[in-house]
């Protein structure tokens, strides 16, 4: 049975290649975002939203994810969505077109 969340509870748990892989990928995107404040931002392809789930509002004031899998999209909400972030299930990434959002 495919488990969305699988990935995000592998970074979680703290342990393993697995683990310090994804720990490592997002703290480098991480460091690489502006250091301003009340920015926005998308996550595309998002998946379980783990990463946007480590930003927060102060700095990315609306913060948008996106993924063509509906089970990711449904996990990240249930788990990570805020009045500041949502995460959308889009079709291709043509829809993220049709949002009426501007990122920074």
């Amino acid at each position: 049975m495919y488990d969305p969340g699988y990935y995000h509870n592998i970074y979680k748990e703290g342990k393993g290649i697995r683990c310090a892989w994804h720990e490592q990928k997002f703290n480098r995107i991480i460091d690489l975002l502006p250091n301003n404040k009340g920015l926005s931002i998308c996550d595309i392809w998002c998946a379980a939203g783990t990463l946007l789930s480590e930003l927060n509002e102060t700095d990315f004031a609306v913060q948008r994810g996106f993924d063509i899998s509906k089970s990711q999209i449904q996990y990240a909400n249930t788990h990570f969505e805020t009045p500041f972030r949502k995460f959308i299930k889009i079709d291709a990434f043509e829809d993220i077109q049709k949002i009426n959002t501007k990122f920074n």
